[in-house]
C-alpha cells in the first residue's frame, strides 16, 4: 500500500519536525526506558528468562507505534474555552482552526462534561491513498494528557485528501497550549472490508485455538510475534 502526504504550502514540507512521521519516534519517554523484565519482583531466577514481563512486551501496548503515523503539531497552537465563548490563535498565521460549535457534540454529553469544547484543525497536509482504504484517527492515549486530545474516529481516506483534526478540549484550565511539534494523534490507514462474524462451537476451533497459544508462548519474549493469521486459516 502506497501512501502520499503533500502540503500547498511553499517550503513546509521542508521542515521535517512537522512532517508526518512514523509512530516510533513518538514513543513516550516512560515507555522507553521501561525494561522488558521486572527483575526486582524475584531476584534469584536468571537473566536470561524473563521473570515479571512489563508492558513493554504486551502488542497491545507496543505494536501500535509500528502500524501508525503520527501528526505533529504545524505550530504553537493556543485554546480558550471559558462559559461564554471559545477562542483559538496560531502562531503561523496559514494554520487555520475553526470550532466545532457545541449543540453539535457537547450539548449533549453527561455532566459533569469530559469535553468543554471542541476545536477542527486544518492540517497543512493533505493524504492520498490507494482505493479501498480509509484512516482511522486514533488519539494519544499512552501520553495521558488531561489538557486536551485529538477525536477518535475513521473515515474514507481515499475520496477525502484533506485532514482534519477533531481536538477535545478536556482542561480544567481556561486555556492551554499545544507547542509546535508536539504529536497530535496517530494515523492508521486500513483497508476497507465488511466485517462478517458468526458463533460457532468451541470444539470447532479448539485446535486453531491452542496452536495461537503454543505459538505465543514458543518464546520468553515476543513469542505473539511469531503468530501469522495466514497459516490458521
Amino acid at each position: 500500500m502506497k501512501l502520499v502526504f503533500t502540503t500547498n504550502k511553499s517550503g513546509f514540507d521542508h521542515i521535517e519536525e512537522f512532517r508526518p512521521q512514523l509512530a516510533t519516534k513518538f514513543m513516550p519517554d516512560y515507555l522507553k526506558i521501561m525494561p522488558n523484565d521486572n527483575t526486582s519482583t524475584n531476584k534469584k531466577l536468571t537473566k536470561l528468562i524473563p521473570n515479571f514481563r512489563t508492558a513493554k512486551v504486551c502488542p497491545s501496548f507496543i505494536d501500535i507505534y509500528s502500524q501508525a503515523i503520527v501528526l505533529p503539531a504545524p505550530c504553537d497552537i493556543w485554546l480558550n474555552v471559558t462559559k461564554e465563548e471559545m477562542e483559538w490563535r496560531t502562531s503561523n498565521s496559514e494554520i487555520l482552526m475553526d470550532i466545532h460549535q457545541n449543540p453539535q457534540f457537547v450539548d449533549y454529553l453527561p455532566e459533569p462534561k469530559p469535553v468543554k469544547g471542541v476545536f477542527k484543525l486544518y492540517y497543512p497536509y493533505y493524504a492520498i491513498l490507494p482505493k479501498g482504504y480509509n484512516f482511522i484517527q486514533v488519539p494519544m492515549f499512552y501520553n495521558f494528557n488531561p489538557d486536551w486530545q485529538v477525536a477518535f474516529g475513521q473515515y474514507n481516506a481515499d475520496s477525502i485528501a484533506e485532514i482534519v483534526c477533531q481536538i477535545l478540549f478536556t482542561s480544567d484550565k481556561e486555556e492551554v497550549l499545544i507547542k509546535a511539534g508536539e504529536p497530535l494523534c496517530m494515523y492508521i490507514p486500513v483497508k476497507r472490508e465488511k466485517v462478517k462474524f458468526s458463533f460457532g462451537k468451541f470444539m470447532d476451533y479448539q485446535d486453531r485455538i491452542n496452536e495461537t497459544i503454543h505459538r505465543n508462548v514458543s518464546k520468553f519474549l515476543y513469542g505473539h510475534r511469531r503468530l501469522r493469521w495466514k497459516k490458521l486459516q
